[in-house]
Order: structure tokens, then sequence, then C-alpha cells
């Protein structure tokens, strides 16, 4: 299932204690830079993130206009209470 007000968030868009997490992928600090980077990797690494759900337009936007574009924000599955697919800002190099 794809739900497109569903956001898996990490880094500095977490701001409480969370257990989901995205497989296959990894957080790291962007070189150059003090914020995280979420990149997808083959080995078997699991990011931390937090679940946002039923965010709304303005709220997108504004989560967009934080993250600018230096993101790419594709569909990812998560291992949660619920596998349920949530949009993730992922930095592409």
């Amino acid at each position: 299932m794809f739900l497109s007000n569903q956001l898996f968030a990490y880094g500095t868009l977490m701001f409480r204690e969370v257990v989901p997490l995205l497989p296959n992928h990894i957080a790291f600090i962007v070189n150059g830079h003090t914020f995280p980077g979420l990149r997808q990797t083959k080995d078997n690494n699991h990011a931390k993130g937090i679940l946002y759900s039923e965010i709304n337009k303005k709220e997108w936007d504004a989560l967009d206009a934080f993250e600018d574009n230096f993101y790419e924000r594709p569909p990812v599955k998560v291992y949660s209470q619920k596998n349920i697919t949530y949009l993730a800002y992922i930095y592409e190099t």
C-alpha cells in the first residue's frame, strides 16, 4: 500500500525516539555540510527514523522548502508495525 501523505524522516526531521527502520539504507553526514543524507546501500544496513502521517500539501511545501532540491523524495518500504510505503528524502549524488 502506498500513501502519499506519509513520510519516513531521519536526521534533523526527527524530534522523538523512534522505532521504524528503513532497510538497505544508511544515514550519513554529507561532505562539506553539517546535515545528514540518506542513501540506499547494498549491505544489510537499516536507517532509524520517525514516521509522520496525514501530511497535507501546505506541510509538504514547507518540508520541500526546508530540504530544498538537494534531495529526491521517492517512495520507500519501511519496516514498522505496519509495512507501509512512505516517502523519504533521499540524497542523490
